[in-house]
């Protein structure tokens, strides 16, 4: 089961860069039987011959790393499934709730709170504009995992670059739900001095509000 886990992780790493087991969720197939033994076959038609024996020590020659893998073996030898599939999904809760956050995190989560709404994300990444751009209701959404106040230039760069070459009706920065409550004052500086006037700064957890309220006044406006 852990092998096939593995393999559905490594198939997420390829085609989304990264993944957010809250956005892409993993279900189980309903003959998980078949599926395991399938996995446990390919397992073991490895290239080598049946009697010929491979030691940790070739295949990890650092020490440390060696005993990871001893570690990882005996978890899995002993049928002790839980631990790990414990570990793997509190990795995941640490990097979505804790200090760790990264902008793909929340740029997956912002992307599938749009793609619940039958919103389609138009670009994304390109320089002097912001992470992502939905045309259809042409919003610019900027993402930001902490804040300085030296920041503040090339933040409003950004967005004024991207009001001025794709004629943005909505702006908004998104910032994780634990950034603290100084720096999410701070950073909300800059929507209050009007500099911007289609400009929201929010949390990750008001994203979806927003964006009904957008869906909204888009659809209003014909």
């Amino acid at each position: 089961l852990c092998m096939w886990i593995r393999e559905q992780l490594g198939a997420l790493s390829r085609t989304q860069g990264s993944y957010d087991l809250r956005v892409h969720q993993l279900t189980l197939p309903e003959d998980l039987d078949r599926v395991i033994s399938g996995v446990e076959k390919r397992a073991t038609q490895s290239g080598f011959g049946e009697k010929e024996k491979i030691s940790l020590s070739a295949l990890f020659p650092d020490p440390q790393l060696r005993n990871f893998a001893r570690e990882r073996m005996q978890i899995l030898h002993r049928g002790d499934l839980h631990s790990y599939l414990s570990a793997l999904v509190a990795k995941e809760r640490e990097s979505l709730t804790g200090n760790s956050a990264t902008i793909m995190d929340l740029i997956h989560i912002c992307e599938h709170k749009l793609a619940m709404r039958n919103a389609e994300v138009t670009k994304r990444f390109l320089v002097g504009e912001t992470d992502l751009w939905i045309q259809p209701w042409a919003l610019g959404i900027e993402v930001r995992t902490t804040w300085e106040p030296e920041n503040e230039t090339e933040l409003l760069s950004i967005l004024s670059d991207t009001n001025f070459r794709l004629r943005a009706r909505h702006l908004v920065v998104v910032v994780p739900d634990d950034l603290s409550d100084e720096l999410f004052d701070l950073i909300r500086v800059v929507e209050k001095r009007e500099v911007i006037n289609n400009l929201s700064i929010i949390r990750i957890g008001d994203f979806g509000k927003y964006l009904d309220e957008i869906k909204g006044a888009e659809e209003a406006n014909g």
